[in-house]
């Protein structure tokens, strides 16, 4: 889209059965969400089409209002019969998976960014706890 590379972008490569994840997240001036891109497979493949489908989907629930936890809740455990390992003891179990895992790792950094911007003590942050299963 024409100017969007003005917008601040947080890109996140998350391995998953389907192959290599790239996450984009632009984010708009006031620090939300404005746009989401998710690659997946090859170009013009049928992976890479509703993986793109579904950036658009949470892109728009997430400019209407709704909550980033929400949109995390319903991407976990969305699974196939394979996973691969991503970190720690974190696996990834689909293509949706792996954007939940991006989104839960920009939510985080957000909460980090947070808290480090308070006068008080930091807390210990959160901890990115593995996919449920």
């Amino acid at each position: 889209m024409l100017g969007e590379s003005r917008f601040p972008t947080i890109t996140f490569q998350i391995p998953s059965p389907d192959g290599t994840a790239y996450v984009q997240i632009l984010e708009n001036p006031s620090g939300g969400i404005y746009r989401i891109i998710f690659q997946l497979g090859k170009a013009a493949s049928s992976v890479n089409a509703w993986a793109d489908a579904l950036a658009r989907m949470v892109t728009t629930s997430l400019n209407n209002g709704v909550d980033i936890n929400t949109v995390l809740d319903e991407l976990s455990n969305i699974t196939t019969g394979k996973s691969v390992w991503v970190s720690g003891d974190m696996y990834c179990r689909s293509g949706p998976e792996a954007l939940y895992i991006a989104l839960l790792r920009y939510r985080n950094e957000n909460l980090l960014a947070e808290l480090s911007d308070t006068s008080e003590p930091t807390p210990r942050p959160p901890k990115l706890f593995p996919v449920r299963g």
